[in-house]
């Protein structure tokens, strides 16, 4: 991946460190009164108690931000929010006690339409079993911004979680904590900020609403090279994903020929903006279409509002807040490598820092894991069998397994032998042996497969231990 990135990965150097900074504190971006001014007006409309320290930091000119965020998910969606948080923390303090002030900064995604990616969570019972909640779909239209979503039937989800009937081990403060952010009274961005600044009190973590935060007026110098350069932007992506194709990468976001990395706003709803014949207009809304100079002055009025799409979010990210580091995860890390072609228009340089990742293991599990002498790792396995099949291997039915893998790997050996021979003298007759022995190796795995499954349903113990350890180890918690 050298030279998709336009820095290399933070490091512990102090010289690094401090020549990141001064970079940082170099560029060009929104000024900080400004940005302190947006901080507080989203705590405002967020509801919340604005934290006066780190914003007094933040306003500082030395000081710089370890910025990370997620969609508004529901009860504050998977742990990886948690960990995007705790790893944002953790960096900026790491950097202020080298001497390099900075505060971390969590951007709440309430601006996302996609309202099936936050609507739903999951939670392991007593049982073992990995169970869904979620709120109904009600928005009147799929362009509703998640953020502004009400929780009007949250209740229901609630009261799941503290039926005894569900078996959901949760403790009291976690109910109370969850019932107090999580109202009926509230929408999805407000109880989701309410929650992460419950959790981090004290921590000095910001947050920052784009939808209450992002003045029109403040936003035209930065829209200006979006809109007035359009075609330039377009070309160096459509450069940037030749490069990671020719690399072996997949692009994590596709563009087209219509792209214009914006999205237009309507209240609560959010629309992709496209640029066709010398316009950019509404998709969805033929009506509303707007030539260049005319979106920029309805946006430096205030009459017209737009929002970046996933790859120029990082970068109005950048401009707003002097990032040390973006705190991302596994797909944004990836996407960065996009990113970086068009940052290069602000003269701007983003570096992605991997976030941490946990798997917790609770009691029950430890205990299952000694049990059977596994460890966590032991089951982190793609495929679904192969837990069942390390546990056999060390109970009565590891020799019939055992006997198995060695006579698959001398009928894999003998065929072989047979092959070298045959291929000099008829080199068709090798090529049926060569499809021969995939059947016979696929019928003989069926049979192993088979010999698991059996042995598994006459120790129903065995099959519910393998279940909890899977839900609660393997999919409940998200890793690097």
């Amino acid at each position: 991946v050298r030279g998709l990135y336009p820095l290399p990965v933070p490091s512990e150097s102090a010289d690094r460190l401090n020549r990141r900074v001064e970079a940082v504190l170099a560029q060009v971006r929104l000024p900080r009164h400004l940005l302190v001014e947006s901080l507080k007006a989203s705590y405002s409309q967020l509801g919340l108690d604005a934290p006066e320290d780190p914003l007094e930091k933040l306003g500082r000119p030395d000081t710089v931000a370890v910025v990370t965020g997620q969609q508004v998910g529901l009860f504050g969606g998977p742990a990886l929010t948690v960990f995007k948080a705790a790893t944002a923390v953790r960096a900026a303090r790491y950097l202020s006690d080298l001497g390099l002030p900075a505060v971390p900064v969590f951007w709440l995604a309430s601006n996302d339409s996609d309202f099936e990616e936050v609507r739903k969570t999951h939670f392991v019972n007593r049982s073992g079993d990995l169970l869904d909640l979620e709120v109904p779909d009600l928005r009147p239209r799929e362009e509703q911004m998640a953020g502004t979503v009400p929780l009007h039937s949250v209740s229901q989800c609630l009261d799941l979680l503290s039926s005894p009937e569900q078996g959901f081990d949760l403790t009291e403060s976690v109910l109370k904590l969850l019932q107090e952010t999580y109202s009926p009274t509230s929408d999805f961005r407000g109880a989701f900020g309410a929650l992460l600044a419950t959790l981090f009190k004290g921590e000095g973590l910001l947050l920052f609403d784009p939808l209450s935060s992002l003045d029109g007026s403040r936003m035209t110098s930065f829209l200006a090279p979006v809109i007035d350069r359009r075609d330039e932007l377009v070309e160096a992506s459509f450069e940037r994903l030749e490069e990671i194709q020719g690399r072996g990468f997949a692009p994590q976001v596709k563009i087209g020929e219509m792209e214009t990395f914006l999205f237009w706003q309507d209240g609560k709803y959010r629309y992709k903006l496209d640029y066709q014949s010398g316009k950019f207009r509404v998709r969805g809304l033929p009506s509303i279409h707007f030539t260049g100079a005319e979106l920029l002055k309805q946006i430096d009025s205030g009459e017209a509002r737009v929002s970046p799409s996933a790859l120029l979010r990082p970068v109005l990210q950048e401009y707003l807040f002097p990032a040390a580091y973006a705190v991302t995860g596994p797909a944004e890390t990836s996407y960065y490598a996009q990113v970086g072609s068009l940052a290069e228009f602000w003269n701007l340089e983003l570096s992605a820092l991997p976030r941490s990742g946990f798997t917790l293991v609770d009691r029950k599990c430890q205990r299952l894991l000694e049990q059977y002498r596994l460890n966590p790792c032991d089951v982190m396995q793609p495929d679904s069998g192969s837990l069942l099949e390390k546990i056999l291997l060390r109970e009565e039915e590891g020799d019939t397994l055992e006997k198995m893998s060695e006579t698959t790997d001398q009928v894999r050996g003998h065929l072989e032998h047979l092959r070298q021979h045959l291929s000099p003298q008829d080199h068709t007759i090798a090529d049926m042996l060569e499809t021969s022995e995939r059947k016979i190796l696929y019928q003989l795995q069926k049979v192993r497969n088979r010999f698991i499954l059996n042995s598994t349903r006459r120790r129903e113990a065995l099959a519910r231990h393998v279940k909890n350890l899977e839900n609660y180890v393997l999919r409940s918690h998200p890793r690097l």
